[in-house]
């Protein structure tokens, strides 16, 4: 299982701030939404990974947590029954590379 990581990329000279998303799978930036709270700025980002890399993923599943040094980190929570088979087969797929 893979986690991902978000965090802030501050605004620069050319940039607006934005967050970047990062797992071992791949990894993409989005601009900031000053419409949303941090969390669900960090969430985005981490959903909007997790489409495009595991695009048979249900994002819904997720759970998020800030670590000691402000980044976040956001899991696939597993389930058991019949949804637990599908998450397997979903984390099976081969990864793609962004």
């Amino acid at each position: 299982m893979q986690a991902i990581l978000t965090k802030v990329m501050p605004t620069t000279n050319t940039k607006p701030m934005r967050i970047m998303a990062k797992c071992s799978s791949g990894k993409l930036t989005i601009s900031w939404d000053y419409d949303r709270s941090a969390d669900d700025n960090h969430k985005a980002a981490a959903h909007a990974l997790m489409r495009q890399v595991w695009p048979l993923m249900d994002s819904r599943l997720m759970a998020t947590g800030v670590l000691h040094d402000g980044h976040y980190a956001h899991v696939i929570v597993k389930t058991g029954g019949a949804h637990s088979t599908w998450l397997s087969a979903a984390w099976s797929q081969t990864p793609k590379k962004v």
